[in-house]
C-alpha cells in the first residue's frame, strides 16, 4: 500500500458510495469516471438438498485466516472445486480432522497451477474423489453420484464451496463496474484490474490513450 501511495494513489476508507458519498459529489470533485470493483458479497443459494448443514468454504477460510480456533474432529467432506475447495481441505487437515475427503465435481485438473495445489493437498493427507455430483448433504454424510453410482461419504462435518453473487451499484453513465464472476485467482484479478485501466484510459483520452491491452492469458 505504501508503494501505491508513493505513486499518487489516495486511499479513503470506511466510505460507502450512496451513503457517505454520492456519484454527483464525486463528479463535482472532478472525477470523470468511477470504477467500482464490487466483488461478490452474497451467497447464491445452492440447489443441493441440505446445503445449509455445511460450512461455507469462504467463511471457513476467513475464520481460519483471522486466527479463530476451529476444532475439527473425525471425518470432514469438502464439496466443490477450485482453490477454495483445496484450501479448505488442507486447512481441515491442519485443524485436526482425522480424515478429509475432497469431493470434486468433474474431472480433476490435469494442467494449470491448480494441479500443484491439489497434489500438495494429497501429500498432506487429503483424499480426492473426482467426477462427483452432490446429491444431498446430511448431518453425518454427503450423498454423491459418481460415474452412475450413488455413494454415501460418511463425515462428521461438511464444507461446501458456494457460488457468490454481486450486488452491483445502480446504472450510471459515469460508473464502470466489475464483479468477481471471471476472477478465481490472483492472476485473473490482476488481469481484470489492468483491463479496467486500459478501458478507462481509452474512454477518457480516446486516440491519445497510452495503455495497451495485455491480451488473453
Amino acid at each position: 500500500m505504501e508503494d501505491l501511495k508513493a505513486n499518487g494513489i489516495n486511499f479513503v476508507f470506511n466510505t460507502k458510495i450512496g451513503r457517505d458519498l454520492t456519484m454527483s459529489e464525486l463528479k463535482a470533485q472532478g472525477y470523470e469516471k468511477v470504477f467500482a470493483a464490487v466483488g461478490a458479497q452474497h451467497i447464491q443459494e445452492s440447489n443441493i438438498p441440505g446445503f445449509a448443514m455445511a460450512l461455507d468454504a469462504n467463511k471457513f477460510l476467513y475464520q481460519v485466516n483471522c486466527g479463530e480456533k476451529i476444532a475439527l474432529e473425525g471425518n470432514v467432506a469438502v464439496v466443490g472445486a477450485g482453490f477454495a475447495a483445496i484450501n479448505a481441505a488442507r486447512s481441515a487437515v491442519r485443524l485436526g480432522a482425522k480424515k478429509v475427503t475432497l469431493l470434486w465435481p468433474g474431472a480433476a485438473p490435469k494442467a494449470s497451477g491448480m494441479v500443484e495445489n491439489l497434489t500438495a493437498a494429497q501429500e498432506e493427507g487429503v483424499s480426492v474423489l473426482d467426477n462427483c455430483t452432490p446429491v444431498e448433504i446430511c448431518a453425518d454424510k454427503v450423498v454423491i453420484n459418481r460415474e452412475g453410482m450413488e455413494l454415501a461419504v460418511a463425515c462428521d462435518k461438511s464444507i461446501l464451496v458456494n457460488t457468490y453473487k454481486a450486488e452491483a451499484p445502480a446504472d450510471d453513465p459515469g460508473l464502470l463496474v466489475t464483479t468477481s464472476a471471471r476472477i478465481n485467482n490472483v492472476i485473473s484479478a490482476i488481469t481484470a484490474g489492468k483491463e479496467a485501466a486500459v478501458a478507462i484510459d481509452k474512454m477518457i483520452l480516446g486516440d491519445a490513450a497510452t495503455l495497451e491491452a495485455i491480451g488473453t492469458l
